[in-house]
């Protein structure tokens, strides 16, 4: 009718893996002129040796263009000296930076910087970075930059102020019948009409004569929705819009995209066109401006 407890000491190689390890043996004993065996088990959930403690940027926010340093602070938990390398994933259409080797002293930290370009091509809006050590719980982190844009550009070639009848009418603004304007987002804007798919509207705009050139837009919104459809230049289509918006309420924010196209811009004059495709909701613009790269 007693309990006897036994206890064991189990050594976790340095190179073990992170997570769910099963632990197995047998139990013997004696009793009178019999012997019994009985299994026993237990799982071990080994932490990884190495986690992230921050990972942080400098400047918090940038505009395009810009170059952010990253900064991942690494923690060794155990007694003895860990290595191992660094990975980053950056939204789509970023530059990653390379896999970076890294040493972290016995139960001591380390910092590893890296830099990230903020595109040229970009939108408005909080850009998530992910620096990893592994896989498993706490070696992963995130840090989320700040993507912000000065309106109006400090040098461009043309401005369109959408809804604005005297600006639409000096661009010959030309547009589909069920496209409109109004203020939305405290802004004045054009629109081409989710309810009747398809709709469009375009206009004559200055664009440098060495065929590179930004084109930077500000969307208005009403509501979470998913914006589909096609920029063109001279009936070219340059860009294709597919932005998801999760904030709710009226709002606004801008996104810019890279023309390179030196025969549609030799003369300085281009059209640009705002296209509605597939079934979601419309182009609403109220900006445009043409800004020169050089």
């Amino acid at each position: 009718g007693e309990t006897v407890v036994h206890r064991y000491d189990v050594a976790i190689p340095g190179d073990a893996d992170p997570g769910a390890h099963e632990l197995t043996g047998s139990v013997t004993y004696r009793h009178q002129s019999s012997v019994a065996t009985l299994p026993v088990a237990a799982t071990l959930f080994v932490v990884p040796a190495v986690v992230l403690d921050s990972v942080t940027t400098e400047p918090a926010e940038a505009q395009p263009g810009d170059e952010v340093s990253v900064r991942a602070v690494l923690r060794n938990r155990s007694d003895s000296v860990a290595s191992g390398t660094v990975t980053y994933e950056v939204p789509d259409g970023w530059s990653a930076p390379a896999t970076a080797a890294f040493e972290v002293p016995a139960s001591g930290t380390t910092q590893v910087d890296a830099s990230i370009d903020v595109p040229l091509e970009v939108t408005e809006g909080s850009a998530p970075i992910r620096v990893s050590v592994g896989d498993t719980t706490g070696q992963v982190g995130m840090a989320a930059l700040r993507v912000v844009f000065a309106n109006p550009p400090a040098i461009v070639t043309d401005h369109v102020d959408l809804g604005d009848g005297t600006s639409e009418q000096a661009h010959a603004l030309r547009a589909s019948p069920a496209s409109g304007t109004n203020v939305e987002a405290g802004l004045t804007r054009r629109y081409t009409n989710s309810a009747q798919p398809g709709g469009w509207f375009e206009m004559d705009v200055a664009v440098p004569t060495d065929g590179r050139f930004l084109l930077r837009s500000v969307e208005t919104f009403d509501q979470p929705q998913l914006k589909t459809y096609d920029v063109l230049v001279d009936g070219e289509v340059v860009h294709e819009r597919r932005y998801q918006r999760t904030s709710g309420g009226q709002g606004a924010l801008s996104y810019q995209f890279l023309v390179d196209e030196p025969a549609a811009s030799a003369d300085g004059v281009v059209t640009v066109r705002f296209q509605d495709v597939e079934a979601d909701y419309d182009p609403s613009i109220a900006d445009l401006w043409v800004i020169p790269v050089g």
